[in-house]
């Protein structure tokens, strides 16, 4: 991971997309005699997508994200397909309409290999290296929600004499 300040040679406003998600936002920068200056925080195997814009074009986007960090629940091992390499978990998560109202609910999970998640039946993401990320907004409910964790190994697996572990991480 980085953590680091970046100061960038330009007056206009900047702006990051990130290119997992497809989402623009504005980038707060501080402006110096030198530049443009602003913190990064870039974690292993993450990108960003720095972009100058008019002033117009920076208003019209939206604030990054504030997440709420949640706590990861207790997955089940569900559903084990040695011929597709995957391992499927369940788990249900409480939430309050509080919570939700916050900022954005974000999922942290250990898994090993490929991951893909589904939050009362809907798509929540995939995420190809752990930590898994996944932001949960407008999938959540006040309450109980049921989480399904796909985790997906490696085709090393099939191929190779030395088995790659996937799953989640105890």
């Amino acid at each position: 991971p980085i953590k680091t300040r970046l100061t960038l040679p330009v007056d206009a406003p900047l702006c990051r997309y990130d290119l997992w998600n497809g989402q623009p936002c504005t980038c707060p920068a501080e402006r110096t005699a030198k530049g443009a200056c602003l913190p990064l925080e870039l974690p292993a195997r993450g990108s960003l997508l720095l972009f100058t814009c008019t002033a117009r074009e920076s208003e019209a986007l939206p604030l990054p994200p504030t997440y709420l960090s949640l706590a990861a629940p207790a997955f089940s091992l569900a559903d084990e397909d040695a011929a597709h390499l995957t391992k499927t978990y369940r788990a249900t998560l409480q939430i309050t309409a509080t919570e939700l109202q916050t900022a954005t609910p974000l999922l942290t999970l250990p898994g090993q290999e490929m991951a893909e998640l589904t939050v009362n039946g809907q798509p929540a993401g995939v995420s190809f290296w752990p930590p898994h990320k996944f932001p949960l907004a407008g999938l959540l409910t006040p309450g109980e929600n049921a989480l399904t964790l796909t985790l997906t190994g490696s085709p090393a697996n099939r191929y190779g004499k030395h088995p790659v572990p996937y799953g989640l991480e105890r």
